[in-house]
């Protein structure tokens, strides 16, 4: 993908930065690995006929980013114990810390709405 697309907050989204960026890394590889599958990309491009590669990818995200977040998150606190360098470690530690103050919109653990 030659631009970044930009997705996120607008969308409901309540995380850091560092970890929407990595979230919307994942749902692209998804992405890539579920259009591999020409079943999957027909029903993906049936369901918007009129879209463009672009607009396929944007509408891809706007569906599966927000289940990708949790994930990104448990890799970024991996990536602490890896041997990266110091500072993007520390980078990383900081996005973390201000991811979780960002809590509008999750669940915490054992809750359920009511039905």
């Amino acid at each position: 993908m030659s631009e970044r697309i930009r997705f996120g907050r607008q969308q409901g989204i309540h995380a850091h930065y560092r970890v929407v960026d990595m979230a919307k890394d994942l749902c692209m590889a998804s992405y890539e690995a579920a259009m591999g599958n020409n079943t999957v990309r027909k029903a993906w491009k049936d369901r918007h006929p009129t879209f463009t590669e672009r607009q396929l990818q944007v509408a891809w995200l706007a569906k599966h980013l927000a289940a990708h977040i949790a994930p990104a998150r448990a890799i970024l606190a991996g990536m602490l114990n890896s041997g990266i360098d110091e500072n993007e470690k520390a980078k990383i530690h900081e996005a973390l810390l201000k991811d979780n103050f960002l809590t509008r919109g999750r669940n915490p653990s054992g809750w359920r709405k009511p039905i």
